[in-house]
């Protein structure tokens, strides 16, 4: 396909699957698995085009982890997010906002799971990543923190290798 701009699709796939609140179950998944195609076409085009490692990747992956969360199928989700970590932490390291987004992603993923553990690990090192660089996105995440009944921060020592290291496995 010669589609000249593939983040169209991409971003198409992303405003399909925000705007699937409205209607019936199965309109709802009609528009769902419409943004999936847009994915599926953009990520095609992209990997063709630079390879399995690009950033617009790992973008389009999210995207998907997204919309898999919307279907309600955290597991599939979870496939596709360790991937998109895996890519995002080389193309940015681990101290960027982008990992900080990861870490707020996974976190939602867990929390769909119902591994609480999990997610508040995940919340916290995103919350602290955003606190960091006085980012407003910390205090959303404090939210959703304090949204997970008995919460527990991880103890301190927990660094972002062995969590990198507890999600990708």
């Amino acid at each position: 396909d010669g589609f000249r701009y593939p983040q169209y699709s991409m971003y198409l796939a992303y405003y399909k699957a925000m705007s699937s609140a409205k209607g019936n179950d199965s309109e709802r998944r009609a528009v769902l698995d419409a943004a999936l195609a847009d994915c599926s076409r953009a990520d095609e085009i992209l990997r063709e085009r630079h390879g399995e490692d690009h950033h617009h990747v790992a973008h389009v992956l999210c995207i998907q982890v997204r919309i898999w969360l919307l279907r309600n199928d955290p597991d599939q989700a979870l496939r596709l997010a360790k991937r998109a970590l895996k890519i995002t932490k080389k193309r940015y390291g681990s101290e960027h906002n982008n990992i900080a987004k990861m870490f707020d992603l996974f976190g939602d993923i867990h929390t769909a799971r119902g591994d609480k553990e999990i997610a508040c690990k995940t919340y916290w090192m995103a919350k602290n990543m955003y606190a960091e660089k006085q980012h407003s996105r910390a205090r959303e995440i404090g939210q959703k923190l304090a949204n997970i009944p008995d919460h527990i921060e991880p103890a301190f020592g927990h660094t972002q290798s062995e969590l990198f290291d507890d999600l990708v496995d």
